[in-house]
């Protein structure tokens, strides 16, 4: 999950392109098996699994309709 490691990259990307790649993320995250993503989660630091919310948090601001 490269993307949650490179959280500051992806801030300052312009609009599109962050949606695009937050886009192809959560779609990956969709459609791997559960079990593996909780495995991954399970085996995570502590700030690893704050850089995955703060990651899900860019993206629903971003996906966010006003």
């Amino acid at each position: 999950m490269k993307v949650v490691g490179q959280l500051k990259e992806l801030q300052e990307r312009d609009f599109d392109e962050k949606r695009r790649v937050l886009a192809l993320w959560l779609y990956t995250l969709h459609s791997v098996d559960q079990s593996v993503v909780r495995q991954w989660l399970e085996r995570e630091t502590q700030s690893h699994l704050l850089m995955y919310l703060d990651t899900l948090t860019l993206a629903v601001d971003t996906f966010e309709v006003q």
